[in-house]
């Protein structure tokens, strides 16, 4: 009886100091990996940010210095300008250059340092593959996903109300490519939609080809795919090729608008020769991605996606620094629909948009 009541006890005040606010508990130890250089990736860290300083956790906002690299000298800022309550390590960023093997390799490591080191509190994973290496880590370590195209299709997660892990959140927005389909119809109507994407499960589901062809069916749209064996892991010189051949391809096909499907790694300086084909054929086009890819040069496409998933990320940090359990909070995230333009772009296919399409842009460009 005597054992019995101590281990009652012992419970008891375990999970007490859990659900304790974070700065009564001590402070929550931060990491994060990421799939691979990615400007969305900056611009979601640099959300996180915002949001953190507006509820005390920093004195001022981070410079805003957005490059396709920029999220590991924004963790560096973060870690040296926290309060105590939050501490993003230092030694606590791990970039996995768009490689599997070094993502296996990442995720061995922090495996090994919750073992013996024991210094993380909360692992922040950024993209569809440090998504899924990170959900797969056995640990009771709260595991947050953001940036990922389609956490349930790539298999992240089983759905959108239920991550299957205690520790485990990922934030979703399950109509987010359906409603860029339907938005860019209403704008431009069409009856053929090209659409470029690596032809494996992986590159399937990084451009949630679902949802696309759901979009379409809806809409009595055509899809006319144009499949690359291998878009992912290259010279950014090589991933460029592959796309202005495929480009070239759907215009000789003559389909009415393209969809700029998600691809990290290509490099904003190589858009335009990516380009190039849509535009001699008069092609109109929208991202997938949008902020970046509309600033050098593709027609159409939503921004401040990321920034906003970040605010929401901070959020979800907050609860779980509470004590919350990750497969508690809500996992869906309502993208906001902020058009942005590229007048340039629009003037060269000789397309004049309308009023009304002008009065919903919040970014010209």
């Amino acid at each position: 009886m005597k054992i019995s009541s101590i281990a009652l006890c012992l419970c008891l005040s375990v999970l007490f100091l859990w659900h304790l606010p974070a700065h009564a508990r001590g402070p929550m130890r931060i990491l994060a990996v990421e799939s691979g250089p990615f400007i969305e990736y900056y611009h979601m860290l640099y959300g996180i940010a915002v949001r953190l300083k507006e509820e005390g956790y920093f004195r001022t906002v981070p410079p805003y210095e957005p490059k396709k690299n920029g999220a590991a000298a924004l963790w560096k800022w973060m870690s040296e300008n926290s309060n105590s309550r939050l501490v993003f390590l230092e030694d606590g960023f791990f970039p996995g250059q768009w490689n599997d093997e070094k993502l296996k390799e990442i995720q061995h490591n922090i495996v090994n340092r919750l073992k013996k080191k024991k210094d993380i509190d909360i692992i922040f994973a950024f993209g569809t593959s440090a998504g899924l290496t990170m959900a797969n880590i056995k640990t009771d370590v709260p595991v947050i996903v953001a940036s990922s195209t389609n956490a349930i299709e790539a298999g992240i997660i089983p759905s959108e109300n239920d991550s299957g892990k205690n520790n485990l959140i990922a934030l979703v927005d399950p109509l987010r490519y359906k409603r860029q389909i339907e938005y860019f119809h209403a704008i431009l109507p069409f009856r053929t939609l090209g659409i470029v994407y690596e032809d494996t499960l992986k590159g399937k589901s990084i451009v949630s080809l679902k949802e696309i062809e759901a979009a379409a069916e809806k809409l009595s749209v055509e899809i006319v795919p144009c499949l690359a064996d291998k878009l992912y892991d290259l010279e950014p010189v090589i991933i460029a090729d592959r796309l202005e051949a495929c480009h070239k391809t759907l215009a000789e096909k003559k389909v009415d608008a393209v969809y700029l499907t998600s691809l990290s790694t290509l490099d904003p300086e190589q858009i335009p020769r990516v380009l190039s084909p849509l535009l001699d054929a008069h092609i109109p086009h929208f991202s997938q991605t949008g902020d970046d890819e509309v600033k050098h040069g593709v027609l159409l496409g939503f921004v401040g996606s990321s920034f906003a998933e970040g605010r929401y990320a901070a959020d979800v940090l907050l609860r779980i620094s509470e004590g919350v359990l990750p497969r508690a909070l809500s996992q869906r995230f309502h993208n906001p629909l902020q058009l942005g333009i590229n007048l340039g772009t629009a003037a060269s296919i000789g397309w004049n948009p309308s009023l009304s399409t002008l009065l919903d842009v919040s970014d010209f460009y």
